[in-house]
């Protein structure tokens, strides 16, 4: 494992989904994980990453593109993060694919949706020129290569309307459960917290990120006033993880990064949309 930082939280509720994408890197060699911001696909990645590494005589790697401003820069991102130096004469793609082509590698394209279109061309360059290279990558979109496999990463389940335990069987309480003890060791899930916690996880829709940020106030709040105050969660869901990528440090800039992907006409669309409260085709 090159790049790949150490996890210090466990991975809740996503055994099911790493074993479904690790079995489509068996089959494909291009496998884009999907879904909105906040949903687990970076945590997913590497997950899947440690449970194939085994696959690959030279090891599983990981390219960030968050940082990535420039299209044009993805390839030197790539050979970057690789340690492969540009040959004399050739491209930063080529020289890739000169050294890739005596390797055995998994390639992990973290965040490639604002630069979707370089890492396409990147993509298809490598995987057409050499054989034993697979990449898997994670974007809020597809990727766009002939050949990709898509896995949409749903958010994790929430318990049923009903449940009068409010956790049975439900990922998104265990991920609140667990993230709230690393606050408060006293934090326990009974017959008062847990119908409680349960309705505060659906009002987040399920969505990892914005429990994990919910999960950070217990102490300070309470689950009854974390769920009293969800209404504007966007000033509350705001995390004290200075260490987090900024785009993840709270469900607003996680909103933002999404919306600055848009073109201005699909921008001017998303705030019509906006006013109202339901669904839209």
């Amino acid at each position: 494992m090159h790049g790949f930082p150490r996890a210090l939280t466990s991975l809740v509720g996503r055994a099911g989904e790493a074993g479904e994408v690790a079995g489509l890197l068996a089959e494909f060699r291009l496998v884009t994980v999907t879904g909105p911001g906040g949903v687990g696909k970076t945590r997913l990645a590497g997950e899947v990453a440690r449970r194939v590494v085994g696959d690959f005589a030279d090891g599983a790697w990981l390219v960030e593109f968050a940082s990535v401003r420039e299209p044009e820069l993805v390839p030197a991102a790539v050979a970057v993060a690789l340690g492969v130096p540009q040959a004399a004469g050739m491209s930063i793609a080529a020289s890739l694919a000169g050294v890739l082509a005596r390797q055995q590698v998994l390639l992990v394209l973290d965040n490639c949706e604002h630069v979707a279109g370089a890492a396409a061309e990147l993509c298809e360059a490598l995987l057409s020129a050499v054989d034993d290279v697979r990449v898997l990558a994670t974007s809020r979109e597809p990727v766009g290569v002939a050949g990709e496999a898509r896995y949409r990463l749903p958010p994790l389940t929430v318990p049923h309307q009903g449940d009068p335990a409010g956790a049975g069987g439900s990922d998104a309480v265990a991920l609140f459960a667990d993230r709230a003890r690393r606050v408060d060791p006293h934090f326990a899930l009974n017959s008062e917290t847990g119908p409680v916690v349960a309705r505060l996880v659906a009002r987040l829709d399920g969505m990892p990120l914005a429990i994990e940020l919910a999960a950070a106030r217990v102490q300070s709040l309470g689950v009854a006033q974390l769920l009293d105050r969800l209404d504007g969660q966007f000033r509350l869901l705001a995390g004290a993880d200075r260490a987090a990528a900024p785009r993840q440090r709270s469900l607003a800039a996680t909103v933002d990064w999404s919306y600055e992907l848009l073109g201005e006409d699909e921008q001017r669309v998303f705030r019509f949309l906006a006013i109202f409260p339901g669904p839209f085709t």
